[in-house]
């Protein structure tokens, strides 16, 4: 009776385990997926409660301040602004960037949205106009894992075939072309371009740097730099 009566609570108490063992290994490995779009968020929460905050995170293009260049990632110009990047940056960094170190991932956004920034602004920008949002940066971090895994592919539904990311992005930017040149012109398309274009340059050169250090070592150190082993082993 004991066996019996006890059964089904081990096996409920079981599976609840197995659940939570569940939870927590996605978030681990979905970490800066939830993390990024989190800092957003937290950033327009700033932004309301202190608008200094904005006025002085803000990327100008009359003299700007060295931080601005890392801060304008974290700012949005409204809640419509902050809902679309960061759901965009969340489906982004769990979809293509699975198995990436969630420390590499940070940095590399952090990085290569200062570098699109800085070539826009001092290259492209319009005068006396500011720019705010995470674009540059989830762009820029498409295009990395466009470099760094070139097979990946775009899926979409009732298609056979996936799309390769660059063709993808590719497309998505000329529609923003478009949409900026007819009806919204605040559209940061080229600062989109550029994030993309460093970040697969970005991505490549990891590949390359990669494939010349195993094949001279028989060694794993830079893949292992970037992707946690787990990753690396099932997909290769």
């Amino acid at each position: 009776m004991a066996n019996s009566a006890s059964s089904p609570l081990l096996r409920a108490g079981t599976a609840s385990a197995a659940t939570a063992k569940s939870v927590v290994g996605h978030l681990r490995a979905n970490l800066v997926a939830f993390l990024l779009p989190a800092l957003l968020i937290a950033g327009y929460l700033l932004q309301l409660g202190i608008p200094a905050v904005a006025e002085k995170g803000m990327l100008s293009q009359f003299r700007p301040h060295w931080w601005q260049y890392f801060s304008y990632s974290f700012l949005s110009a409204n809640p419509a602004h902050l809902a679309f990047g960061a759901l965009a940056l969340y489906v982004i960094l769990s979809e293509f960037a699975r198995g990436i170190r969630p420390l590499a991932l940070l940095l590399l956004f952090v990085a290569l949205a200062a570098l699109a920034a800085l070539c826009y602004h001092y290259w492209l920008m319009p005068s006396h106009s500011k720019l705010v949002g995470a674009s540059g940066g989830t762009y820029a971090l498409l295009g990395f894992c466009g470099g760094w895994r070139p097979r990946d592919r775009i899926g979409l539904p009732r298609i056979p075939f996936g799309i390769p990311i660059p063709v993808g992005v590719a497309v998505v930017v000329a529609a923003e072309a478009a949409l900026a040149h007819f009806w919204l012109p605040t559209l940061g398309w080229i600062l989109h371009a550029l994030g993309f274009a460093l970040g697969a340059a970005t991505g490549f050169a990891a590949l390359g740097i990669r494939i010349i250090f195993e094949r001279a070592t028989d060694s794993q150190a830079v893949r292992r730099l970037l992707e946690t082993p787990d990753y690396a082993w099932e997909t290769e």
